[in-house]
């Protein structure tokens, strides 16, 4: 399921949810799993600012990750509670980053079911 970022949020944010931009060519992981990588341990923790970017962990955020820091918040509430929430709650806390959306360029969200 694609969102554009001026949909409204139904459900939640996967652990392994895909950022693209709008030309769909970002291929951007947003992870709070256990991963592997080259650059880290066998087996650690993911967090939620973890990002990956065509299967390597980058240490700053990624170029193609447009996303404000009331969005941020979006995301860290929703793997925090890994619940899906009343889409009432969801517009609510949505909209704070849809009145952002000049200052951060619009994204797709892909959510894997």
């Amino acid at each position: 399921m694609f969102l554009h970022s001026k949909d409204v949020v139904h459900g939640c944010l996967d652990f392994s949810s895909v950022v693209l931009d709008r030309h769909l060519n970002a291929k951007t992981i947003i992870s709070a799993s256990i991963h592997r990588t080259k650059s880290s341990r066998a087996a650690c923790r993911g967090k939620v600012d973890d990002v990956f970017h065509n299967g390597d962990l980058v240490s700053a955020p990624s170029k193609y990750m447009r996303i404000s820091e009331k969005g941020m918040k979006l995301v860290e509430y929703m793997f925090a509670t890994n619940l899906r929430f009343p889409p009432t709650i969801g517009r609510v806390r949505y909209n704070d980053w849809i009145e952002e959306c000049d200052e951060n360029p619009p994204v797709f969200i892909m959510f894997p079911h």
